[in-house]
């Protein structure tokens, strides 16, 4: 994994986050957080963003950008929340996950969260998105793993295994490897900084490609 940048690390800014946060978004966040008076919700939101930025500077995280959730916009987004609903074992994978608003919107809106996977290479931000949105392991099951998807030991460019993975058990997966012939990519945007941006996949020949 990197170190932190050894170049000027811009500081924050809480005067973009009127800005950062729409009505919609806003309306979200008091929803999970159960947080409905907005200077409580802004400060709560700061403080995480704050321990986040000290993790690793990444702009994503110091422009609020990490509330955005761009999912629910993609042509495929109902055909994902209708695979979640109807086929058994669908599994839906965020790389980049950051602190996970993308599949929380996801598990909101209908997909189990038992069957989502969310990967970045620092586990604590995983363990912030729990604060950020006041759930724990137990109230929001998904499983999470750490990793670096460049590496080849988290996910091999080579061929997966085609046997059948109808019996996986993702919450022992400690790469990604053994979902390679169970998911097909939805779409994908390379990251300099954190080898995959935002990319979702589904059970394998059950999605369309495109970009958001």
């Amino acid at each position: 994994m990197s170190d932190k940048p050894e170049t000027h690390i811009h500081p924050l800014d809480p005067s973009i986050y009127d800005a950062a946060l729409d009505p919609e978004v806003l309306s979200f966040m008091k929803s999970l957080t159960g947080i409905q008076d907005n200077g409580e919700l802004k400060a709560h939101i700061l403080d995480v963003q704050k321990k986040a930025y000290a993790v690793y500077p990444y702009p994503c995280i110091g422009l609020l950008h990490f509330l955005n959730r761009k999912i629910s916009s993609h042509v495929s987004y109902q055909q994902v929340l209708k695979l979640g609903r109807e086929r058994k074992g669908a599994l839906l994978l965020e790389m980049g996950c950051c602190l996970g608003m993308e599949i929380r919107k996801a598990a909101a809106d209908g997909f189990p969260a038992k069957q989502i996977i969310a990967s970045d290479l620092y586990t604590e931000f995983w363990e912030f998105g729990h604060t950020l949105f006041r759930t724990t392991p137990q109230s929001f099951p998904a499983t999470f793993l750490a990793g670096d998807a460049l590496d080849p030991d988290f996910l091999s460019p080579l061929p997966g295994n085609s046997e059948s993975q109808e019996c996986l058990d993702i919450s022992a997966l400690t790469t990604l490897n053994p979902l390679k012939v169970s998911i097909s990519p939805l779409t994908g945007k390379p990251s300099v900084s954190t080898a995959w941006e935002c990319r979702f996949w589904l059970p394998h020949g059950e999605c369309r490609e495109g970009h958001y």
